[in-house]
């Protein structure tokens, strides 16, 4: 009996391992949208993404462009009091650690004044959040995005990305 509990263990572990692994230790996407997580939280996203670790997320093709991809997340989530189904990480191996969620929003005007965001340079409209990282505001395909941007230690940025 204890063998055969065994090999099942072993091949759930094998056919479902990156699911599980990364389903583990994924912190809340609301959270990291909303500067309340840690840099390395858009690195655990990104790598989850790219190795399948999240089956029941969809690459949207509609939305994602060039070096931009956007996944539909199984579930809407809060970013500061508005709902998203799609999210965008950027490439954090060249800049800042960013996830944003895409909103149903289309006023940028108005989220920027609910928000308190004012126009910063080479961010759009943003407000300082904590640690360094920033909660921004731009227009994505006629709808408000919405999410934060980390500092990337590996550029000279503060602590709480992974080193990879």
């Amino acid at each position: 009996m204890k063998k055969q509990l065994l090999r099942l263990s072993a091949v759930m572990l094998i056919i479902g391992g990156p699911a599980h692994v990364h389903a583990a230790k994924m912190p809340s996407l609301s959270s990291l949208l909303e500067c309340k997580g840690e840099a390395s939280g858009v690195a655990a996203y990104v790598d989850a993404l790219e190795d399948g670790g999240l089956p029941s997320w969809s690459k949207n093709e509609e939305l994602s462009g060039f070096a931009s991809d956007v996944y539909r997340t199984p579930k809407p989530v809060n970013v500061a009091g508005l709902t998203a189904t799609n999210v965008r990480f950027g490439s954090y191996q060249l800049g800042n650690y960013t996830a944003y969620g895409i909103t149903s929003a289309t006023d940028l005007d108005a989220v920027a004044r609910q928000l308190g965001l004012r126009g910063v340079a080479g961010r759009g409209l943003a407000r300082e959040s904590t640690r360094g990282a920033w909660i921004v505001a731009r227009e994505y395909e006629g709808r408000v995005e919405l999410g934060c941007e980390y500092p990337n230690p590996l550029l000279g940025g503060k602590t709480g990305a992974s080193k990879r």
